[in-house]
């Protein structure tokens, strides 16, 4: 089964509650890693032994801006105020939906308006809390 576009849907928390889906978005990235700690010793020869360690995330998002510039200029006042944001995605797989969901910080914003082109944007949020996964396991076997 292969994912699309429009199978990974981006939402962000407001203060007051509720989430804002991220409209107009050209491309989401949800990018998680693990550090490598070495368990090596003379036991294991020549070869290296490998351990998982703590692991962290981040989302990136490019999206058009909207005619009201509501949601870019949010993730701006957040950035320069370092307020935390809480980021769900929807993916679908098949029939089935999972949500990954989680508290984030701005770490990078930028808005670009190539001559005769739409005007765009682009985020990175850093997880700061686990990551919650919803509607069970993520892996498929395909």
């Amino acid at each position: 089964m292969k994912l699309q576009g429009k199978d990974l849907l981006l939402y962000i928390g407001q203060e007051g509650g509720g989430y804002i889906l991220v409209g107009l978005s050209t491309s989401c990235e949800i990018d998680v890693t693990a550090e490598m700690k070495d368990v090596s010793s003379l036991l294991t020869g020549r070869h290296r032994s490998v351990r998982p360690g703590r692991y962290s995330w981040q989302v990136s998002c490019d999206a058009l801006v909207d005619p009201a510039n509501t949601m870019t200029m949010t993730l701006l006042e957040c950035l320069c105020q370092g307020r935390r944001l809480t980021v769900t995605t929807n993916i679908r797989v098949g029939q089935s939906e999972h949500r990954v969901n989680g508290q984030v910080y701005v770490s990078s914003w930028r808005e670009a308006a190539p001559l005769g082109s739409m005007v765009t944007y682009s985020v990175t949020l850093v997880g700061s809390s686990p990551l919650k996964i919803f509607g069970g396991s993520m892996i498929t076997n395909e």
